[in-house]
């Protein structure tokens, strides 16, 4: 795929995402961030809208990442309910690969149609999906990351003296 090719992609996710997934904007009272990522070069590597609702506590993610990446289209929701322990629930609801998709990006239509219809207790808040996955907020401490790594190797070797000597007895 040339540079053209990304240039339009680019485009036309940017153009069309926007219009498709405005109704989170009118219907629902969200917020749109829009980021773009550049390489060195100047080229985009990825285009992001984030949609962001405090009073539904919801963030809507939807990106499509173009060359070098290979992750293609995302639309990620995440309950931010939680964020007081400093535990999120993330769901990948949409994935779109970088090489399945065409310069019309036909695949938005259908996603934003279905995301609206059958997703919007979920979008409103009202409820979230039970197979999401629960990730921390906190960054571990490398301290106790490697304190719990010695115990673990005293354990390990402590164990392996234990077989050793049941063995040779």
């Amino acid at each position: 795929m040339g540079k053209e090719e990304y240039k339009i992609r680019c485009k036309v996710f940017r153009d069309n995402a926007r219009i498709l997934f405005d109704f989170l904007i009118k219907d629902y009272g969200y917020y749109l961030k829009h980021e773009s990522n550049k390489s060195n070069s100047g080229s985009i590597i990825s285009e992001t809208l984030l949609y962001t609702n405090e009073k539904r506590k919801r963030i809507i993610k939807i990106s499509n990442s173009f060359h070098p990446n290979d992750n293609g289209f995302e639309l990620i929701i995440v309950d931010t309910s939680k964020k007081t322990k400093h535990i999120l629930k993330k769901k990948l609801v949409f994935n779109v690969p970088k090489n399945m998709q065409v310069s019309e990006q036909h695949h938005l239509n259908q996603i934003s149609t279905d995301f609206r219809k059958n997703h919007s207790k979920i979008i409103s808040g009202k409820k979230f999906y039970d197979d999401a996955f629960e990730y921390t907020t906190v960054k571990q401490n490398k301290h106790r990351i490697s304190t719990l790594k010695t115990i673990l190797l005293w354990l390990l070797m402590v164990i392996i003296i234990i077989l050793m000597e049941r063995y040779f007895q």
